[in-house]
Order: C-alpha cells, then structure tokens, then sequence
C-alpha cells in the first residue's frame, strides 16, 4: 500500500507507471517463454527444428501475451494475495478444463464448445490442434491458424484495455 502511495505521488503518471510495470513483465513473459521455447528445443529437436515446431513457438508465445494480460487484470481486480492466487487457479484451471487442454475438444459436447468460444485458450488449442494436422504450409493451410492467433491477440488487447480502465477507475477513487 505504501509503494503504491509512493508511486501515485511521483512525477510520473498512472499510465507511465502502467506502462513501465506491462513492460517489465513483458520482458519476464518473454524470457519464460524463451526458456520453454529452448527445453523444447531439447525434448523435442524432430518437432521444433521444423515449420510446424515454429508455429507453436509463435502460438505460445502469443497465449503467454494473453496470459500477461489476464494476469494483469487479475492484479487490478484483487487487493490480496490469496484473493489473486484462488482468481488464478479459477481462471487456468476452469479454462483449461472447458477448453479442451486436459480432454480432446472433440469428446467435448457442443454447448461446451460454444461457451469456449469466448475464451482465448479455445483458440489456442484449436490452433494447436490445427498445426498437428498440418501437412502442407503454404497459405491456405495457415490461414485458420493465424486467424486463431489474430482472435487471441484481440483477446489480449481487450483484456488489457479493461484493466486500463479498472485502473482509471480505482485511481480515481
């Protein structure tokens, strides 16, 4: 509370001090992400060192943008610790169950699927699943791919304008 008191009453402004802390975490998602990216380097080489091992390195990468900015939000949300920790573990686990990364999307039933929809990791499974049957790369084999990774994008910018504005919001407060 005090570092955030301290913070308010700098010369710097709410949105540079949002900006400053996006990219600090950006800088922590993507070493992450790189990290993994290498160990799959390691336990993978058949897979990774080929068209489709790249696609799901861009895949994944764009989910870990997601991920910051649930993440993020997740953060203007909660004041406590224990209150972000069980939102965290609502929101991963829930989404991972309804869609499709722990059971195949295709043992799912339809309203299942439908309600998945409006969640970035549906994409991101679908489109996982899409590189997997991948046996040509050329346009119009990628192009469901990287329509998927578009929406989930979307995702991560909607998701970071609504924390913007929850910020705003409690700022003002």
């Amino acid at each position: 509370r005090n570092i955030k008191r301290r913070n308010l009453v700098s010369s710097l402004s709410y949105g540079r001090i949002t900006e400053q802390l996006f990219f600090g975490n950006l800088i922590l998602a993507v070493g992450i992400w790189l990290i993994f990216v290498i160990a799959s380097f390691f336990l993978y080489p058949d897979t990774m060192l080929t068209m489709a091992g790249a696609i799901y390195a861009l895949n994944a990468l764009i989910f870990t943008i997601v991920a910051l900015s649930i993440s993020f939000l997740i953060g203007s949300l909660s004041k406590n610790k224990n209150i972000a920790s069980a939102m965290t573990n609502i929101i991963a686990l829930g989404s991972s169950f309804i869609c499709g990364v722990f059971v195949p999307q295709a043992l799912l039933g339809e309203s299942v699927l439908n309600f998945a929809k409006c969640l970035p990791t549906y994409w991101y499974v679908r489109s996982n699943e899409l590189i997997y049957g991948l046996t040509d790369f050329n346009f119009e084999s990628l192009k469901p791919i990287f329509c998927n990774m578009v929406i989930v994008l979307g995702f991560a910018v909607v998701i970071f304008i609504v924390t913007f504005v929850i910020g705003r919001i409690r700022r003002k407060e």
